[in-house]
């Protein structure tokens, strides 16, 4: 077993000091992936029975779909290591598996652009019924804005998914109810979940496509952190992704338009502070 720090802090890397790898992917024999929210602490252990343990998803995948959980961790692998893992013994030869039409998705900030906010703008234009959003952190910019008011607009169900009191961050907390106003405003639902903290980051549209990984709807996610997503297209995943959101929003508080502008004074003094460092958080 080997381990090692990614991007470890040093004087002549400190441009570089908020690129952090917030991937979370598992890989066993090159045939087996994990990926999801989860990750190594005592708030996983659980299944959000009580606020000590966190409520979140990971899914567990086989086929040449391993692949892209491989590359996403060998590509971190060689920047702290400068070395190679390459051959069958990590990319093993891997025939199909089940009836499940999936792909990794990989973002980094050192990449011209984010490919993990490219797939968040498109599975929200192409839903037609419905999109079910959960995340961790809900600090959408304009455009996704934008693209969540158009859908409502043109009749799609447009619901997130949030942490409530329970939050790791209550800057960060306060701030996502900051900006709640305009989308309850145009349509869009959002709930708090109550039990525990909320820490899954997933979407499912229509029943039949979604996403589950470690992207929260946050500009760090989209612009400062490595990120995985796994992608899928499949009735019956899409339908169990579904049937979980729905079981969520049963321990979940819808927040509404009037609720949200009867926020007390403290709430309101603490988002508009956090405004101003919005974008790097």
């Amino acid at each position: 077993m080997s381990l090692v720090w990614f991007r470890p802090l040093k004087w002549y890397r400190f441009p570089q000091y908020n690129f952090r790898s917030h991937r979370k992917v598992l890989i066993v024999d090159g045939e087996i992936g994990f990926t999801g929210g989860i990750g190594i602490g005592e708030e996983w252990t659980g299944n959000a029975e009580d606020s000590k343990h966190w409520r979140d998803t990971c899914v567990q995948v086989e086929g040449p779909v391993v692949h892209y959980f491989q590359a996403a961790f060998v590509e971190n692998w060689i920047e702290a290591t400068r070395a190679m893992l390459v051959g069958d013994l990590y990319f093993p030869p891997l025939k199909p598996v089940g009836g499940v039409k999936a792909q990794g998705v990989r973002s980094s900030p050192m990449e011209s652009s984010s490919e993990v906010y490219m797939l968040y703008l498109l599975t929200i234009a192409s839903a037609e019924r419905f999109r079910y959003i959960t995340t961790a952190y809900f600090l959408p910019d304009t455009l996704l804005e934008d693209h969540l008011i158009y859908a409502v607009r043109r009749g799609v169900d447009v619901r997130v998914l949030v942490p409530g009191p329970h939050n790791d961050m209550g800057m960060l907390y306060q701030l996502s109810r900051n900006g709640y106003g305009k989308l309850l405003k145009e349509g869009v639902k959002i709930y708090e979940f109550q039990p525990t903290f909320m820490h899954a980051k997933t979407m499912v549209a229509d029943g039949i496509f979604g996403t589950i990984g470690s992207t929260n709807f946050d500009n760090r996610s989209f612009s400062f952190n490595d990120e995985f997503n796994l992608t899928f297209q499949n009735k019956e995943v899409g339908q169990e992704m579904q049937e979980v959101f729905h079981n969520d929003l049963k321990r979940s508080r819808p927040i509404s338009y009037e609720e949200w502008r009867k926020r007390p004074y403290r709430e309101r003094f603490l988002g508009w502070l956090g405004s101003w460092v919005k974008n790097f958080l």
